[in-house]
């Protein structure tokens, strides 16, 4: 690709992916007005900048209508999620309501090789007990262990475990041990 030099600028000569997504773009023309190409192309600039855009001696950009109408991903991007409602169910002893995540698999793997990282918490407290796992598989045998560590130390038994339902915590080994144990999931 050759190049040349204006203004102690290096200016390159050739076709750029810039020329070729404006070409598609302009190819787009028949499905939405030019205005709204240019919108899109600028990474959804409100319309008024491509206005001064156009204004300020930038060739080529469309002359932008003062009354236009959002486009559908605008109007989508500005949508607010609805807000959880307070939970007014709250554990009213210590670990009797149990919350479990599992999180991974992590690109990269930490300490030792691990690639899961599982959460307990404990509702009443908002104590937390992190384990890290180098399998998904090992999800049951930890439970086992905190749940040990847990009637041990604190010499109460786990009322309930919340947990997203996911294959770790749904298997029939696992839901045995809950149902053994009289914890509900």
């Amino acid at each position: 690709m050759a190049s040349v030099e204006e203004d102690k600028l290096l200016k390159l000569k050739g076709v750029s992916s810039i020329t070729l997504n404006t070409n598609y773009l302009v190819q787009q023309k028949d499905t939405l007005s030019s205005s709204l190409l240019w919108h899109a192309h600028f990474g959804r600039t409100n319309y008024e900048s491509i206005r001064i855009m156009g204004q300020q001696g930038i060739k080529g950009l469309p002359i932008v209508p003062r009354k236009l109408t959002p486009c559908n991903a605008c109007i989508l991007g500005k949508h607010h999620k609805k807000s959880f409602q307070n939970s007014t169910s709250r554990a009213t002893r210590k670990l009797s309501f149990i919350h479990s995540d599992l999180c991974g698999p992590m690109p990269i793997p930490i300490a030792n090789g691990n690639k899961y990282i599982l959460t307990f918490i404990n509702d009443y407290s908002r104590m937390c007990w992190v384990y890290l796992l180098k399998e998904k598989s090992q999800v049951s045998d930890v439970f086992k262990k905190f749940h040990l560590l847990i009637k041990n130390e604190a010499q109460v038994n786990i009322g309930t475990i919340r947990t997203d339902n996911r294959g770790e915590y749904t298997s029939h080994v696992f839901e045995k041990y809950l149902e053994e144990n009289g914890i509900k999931h």
